[in-house]
């Protein structure tokens, strides 16, 4: 817990005044996602045994939002305290009140490492606090060079994303292939052997079956149990924050399942999967044609770290995104334990 005086704030998930602080520095943030929630926050902690922090800087005498502050995750690896980037958690890490571009202009700039600056107040309140930490900064924090200046490591990590929309940049061909493979053809007759999307967003059960499957049929070990990603997808389902598409045979047999997070700017086909096959083009497609309906202007694909994966995201045509997970270690241990792994 800070203590006053100290430049960050430093306390409980659970706290009610900072609660309120962080909900109103979340609903500021040009960087904010609906993985930087309350709502996500709550349901990561309880689904993997995680404790949560709300670090913030000081807000301003005004009352307006805290300049610089963020969810911190924490867990416990043996004698080591690691702030973690939580399983289906794609971005993480700080929140500015403001465009991370305007700070350059600012008398105390958000930049600033070793002074007064906000965010580098805030790494350092982490660093002081972790043995290990990590996070996924989301694409619209452009500029990791605070964290390299404190000494944390940056490597580059990618997504596919741009206007939800698809008339404008996905290939004609994709467009013909979802047209192709649905069930009902555009004179209102039916296609045998095609398939129908559904909207359902209280299919949180089926998205976490879904997720599962691939790693099921492949015999591997899935990285997150289905019970995990049903729980996470059913808060933000309560939340409104998401929007659930199955697919489905003519007879009603689900083939698959996507859930999308979605805030007021934009989508993120976050997680489930469909089986071999068309299917998970169509969940997409509805998915973007939803997405337009609402005022949606953005979809997100949340990358790929599969080859196969990346391959079939590349074929729909939105341009390639970069963003940046930083790192840092403080302990010789865990640092010898990361080189015998890479």
């Amino acid at each position: 817990m800070s203590t006053p005086g100290e430049p960050v704030r430093i306390v409980p998930l659970a706290d009610a005044a900072g609660r309120a602080a962080y909900a109103a520095l979340v609903a500021a943030s040009p960087q904010a996602t609906p993985f930087h929630s309350l709502t996500h926050a709550d349901a990561a902690c309880s689904a993997f045994g995680l404790t949560g922090e709300i670090m913030l800087t000081r807000e301003p005498e005004h009352g307006g939002p805290a300049a610089v502050g963020g969810v911190v995750f924490w867990r416990r690896r043996g004698p080591f305290r690691l702030a973690v980037v939580p399983p289906l958690t794609p971005y993480s890490g700080p929140l500015a009140a403001a465009p991370l571009a305007d700070a350059l202009t600012d008398p105390a700039p958000l930049y600033e490492t070793g002074g007064g600056g906000p965010l580098g107040a805030w790494i350092a309140a982490v660093a002081r606090r972790a043995d290990a930490a990590e996070f996924n900064l989301p694409p619209t924090f452009a500029d990791a060079r605070p964290f390299v200046w404190a000494g944390w490591r940056a490597s580059p990590r990618y997504t596919y994303a741009g206007p939800a929309d698809w008339g404008g940049h996905v290939p004609r061909y994709v467009r013909h292939r979802v047209r192709d493979y649905s069930a009902t053809r555009s004179d209102g007759t039916e296609r045998p052997g095609g398939l129908r999307v559904r909207r359902d967003d209280g299919a949180a059960a089926l998205v976490g079956r879904s997720a599962e499957a691939p790693f099921l049929r492949s015999g591997t070990r899935p990285p997150v149990p289905a019970a995990a990603a049903e729980a996470l997808v059913r808060a933000h389902a309560a939340a409104g924050t998401v929007r659930i598409a199955v697919v489905e045979r003519a007879d009603g047999t689900p083939v698959g399942a996507v859930a999308t997070a979605v805030d007021d700017r934009s989508g993120y086909v976050w997680t489930g999967s469909a089986e071999p096959g068309p299917g998970m083009l169509l969940l997409i497609a509805d998915t973007a044609e939803r997405l337009v309906v609402e005022g949606t202007g953005r979809l997100d694909l949340l990358g790929a770290n599969l080859q196969a994966v990346s391959a079939f995201k590349r074929r729909l045509g939105f341009p390639l995104v970069a963003s940046v997970r930083v790192a840092w270690t403080r302990s010789r241990v865990l640092r010898l334990r990361e080189a015998l792994r890479s």
